[in-house]
């Protein structure tokens, strides 16, 4: 009895797969992370869910003991969110470290000169935090009005071995 070898059935046209990998998203500052979109920092998922430019009104006016910016300076808030998604449990959240930059090519912390004082919801980072909670919160820096249209936050997780500097947009969509 004759056999038929069944012929190959032809392959589905295939892309070409590209000659470069896209950049990765958040890896640098032409790379930020859009305002609403996940990155991952370390064992954690931070969101910037929301930028307020010219915060300074509604600093001073949480704590009347809060001191003026500088002149030339701003309040700049911005609230994220940060849910914990590592094994270590409790997680401490103050790893969490976030930072500013803008044209002036210097960063801005919590300290000294671009210290805020207090400010309605804060972000508490000195709270455990165990798998799957989500801090929320507002982090404040006083910046130089001429780098608003700039800034940048990066972020760290200085306790995860191997957590690279992420970058996330501070500009509207």
């Amino acid at each position: 009895m004759p056999t038929s070898t069944p012929s190959p059935k032809p392959s589905p046209n295939r892309t070409p797969a590209p000659t470069q990998a896209p950049p990765s998203i958040g890896k640098d500052r032409a790379s930020a992370i859009p305002v609403g979109t996940p990155g991952t920092v370390g064992d954690w998922t931070v969101i910037v869910t929301n930028v307020v430019p010219d915060g300074t009104a509604a600093v001073l006016a949480w704590n009347y003991l809060n001191p003026k910016p500088a002149g030339g300076r701003q309040f700049f808030l911005v609230a994220i969110s940060a849910t914990y998604n590592g094994s270590k449990e409790p997680a401490q959240s103050w790893p969490l470290s976030f930072k500013t930059v803008g044209a002036a090519n210097l960063a801005y912390g919590h300290q000294g000169s671009d210290y805020c004082g207090s400010f309605e919801d804060a972000l508490n980072d000195f709270k455990d935090v165990f798998k799957g909670g989500t801090l929320v919160g507002k982090l404040c820096w006083s910046v130089k009005s001429d780098d608003v249209s700039t800034l940048t936050m990066y972020a760290q997780d200085t306790l995860s071995v191997g957590s690279r500097t992420v970058w996330f947009s501070l500009q509207p969509k």
